[in-house]
């Protein structure tokens, strides 16, 4: 057996048994390590919580927004309806405060803001 490995490498080969085993690992390896990626994306699509809407009758369109995980569509509404509230970027960073309500999102789309807007963070 010795004798065989010795001829391999003398001509900078492996040893065909070797090479199979390393290529079975490899192989292995990237199984394992594909799966949990795709588990976690189907998780986060299954997690994330439909858009909501508001309409104000000073505001032009209907508001879109992507509520964060620790957000509802209530605390934004909240947050929109406070004269006091301050530090988000919903609805095009308006400063529009009070009269807010929330309508269903399939309402009006031709009035729809451009996009979803993004959470934003407090700061």
């Amino acid at each position: 057996m010795e004798n065989i490995r010795a001829r391999f490498i003398a001509r900078g080969r492996r040893p065909p048994l070797q090479t199979g085993f390393v290529a079975a690992l490899a192989v292995i390896a990237l199984l394992v390590a594909l799966q949990p990626a795709a588990a976690a994306d189907g998780q986060e699509q299954e997690m994330k919580p439909s858009p909501c809407c508001f309409s104000n009758p000073s505001y032009d369109r209907i508001c879109q927004v992507q509520p964060a995980p620790d957000e509802t569509c209530a605390s934004i509404l909240a947050y929109l309806n406070n004269p006091l509230s301050t530090g988000k970027t919903y609805c095009d960073n308006t400063r529009v405060r009070g009269g807010w309500v929330q309508v269903d999102c399939n309402q009006a789309p031709d009035q729809q803001s451009a996009g979803p807007a993004q959470p934003s963070q407090s700061r």
